[in-house]
């Protein structure tokens, strides 16, 4: 049972733990392939991350928050060397394990990121869906930066304070601190970080309806092709359910 109903370090750890150990088949099924919405969202990320890692190879990546390996196994497809996974949640990580036993480029940290200790010198810095999570998101940018290399890349999908949704979704506690657009904006610049490109992961309202995700669907293939260059201002702020931010430290 989780306790406390602030969203911090210890009841994001609680609550995916739990979460994790009452499913008795795969995460990944039950949280991205069980219904049409889900399998919908599941397919943005996806082409928002081949989208931004695409037209490179990567060397020394950190991933932060990999829950059970679902988006590694995408990065995974650009990287030539070393990967480091850092996860608070024991039971996501433990499948994770399982998922990339038979690989000995990666390696798992159980940790919170803030407190972690992975490997310097990285050229990839990834954290999907969780850095909304952090208690400390200036320090976690931070921390970051200092641990990649010059002209070294963070992609970081989050999600998007702004997105319009019904209130029962926005009063739960692990969906209470997300941030803004130009909030993150803000962020990345106090941190010395330079904003490459931000473009949206997942766009979507009323996705139960079939002629909704078909829209919205296409909208998202046109700016996540042109990484954010082509987008339809109003809907992209408040139908955007994520972003991708894609930063880099100064040359």
């Amino acid at each position: 049972m989780i306790m406390n109903k602030k969203l911090d370090n210890v009841y994001v750890e609680r609550y995916y733990d739990t979460q994790v150990a009452n499913i008795g088949g795969s995460y990944t099924d039950e949280r991205w392939h069980s219904s049409v919405v889900k399998e919908f969202e599941y397919q943005q990320t996806a082409r928002a991350i081949r989208s931004a890692l695409s037209g490179r190879q990567y060397k020394k990546v950190i991933e932060i928050g990999p829950g059970d390996g679902v988006w590694t196994s995408l990065i995974k497809e650009t990287v030539s060397g070393a990967i480091h996974l850092v996860e608070q949640s024991g039971e996501m990580l433990s499948r994770a394990k399982e998922r990339f036993s038979s690989l000995r480029n990666i390696t798992f940290e159980h940790s919170d990121f803030l407190t972690s200790h992975p490997p310097a010198d990285n050229d990839l810095i990834v954290a999907i869906r969780c850095f909304e999570y952090f208690e400390d998101k200036e320090g976690a940018l931070e921390k970051m930066r200092d641990l990649l290399t010059r002209d070294g890349r963070i992609v970081i999908i989050t999600k998007n304070a702004d997105l319009v949704t019904s209130s029962s979704v926005q009063h739960k506690t692990l969906h209470s601190d997300q941030v803004s657009r130009r909030d993150m904006q803000h962020l990345a610049i106090k941190a010395g970080l330079v904003i490459e490109k931000i473009y949206p992961a997942v766009i979507r309202w009323k996705a139960s309806y079939t002629i909704m995700r078909f829209l919205f669907d296409f909208l998202h293939k046109m700016t996540t092709w042109s990484q954010g260059i082509i987008t339809i201002p109003f809907l992209e702020t408040y139908a955007t359910e994520s972003y991708v931010y894609i930063f880099r430290t100064q040359k």
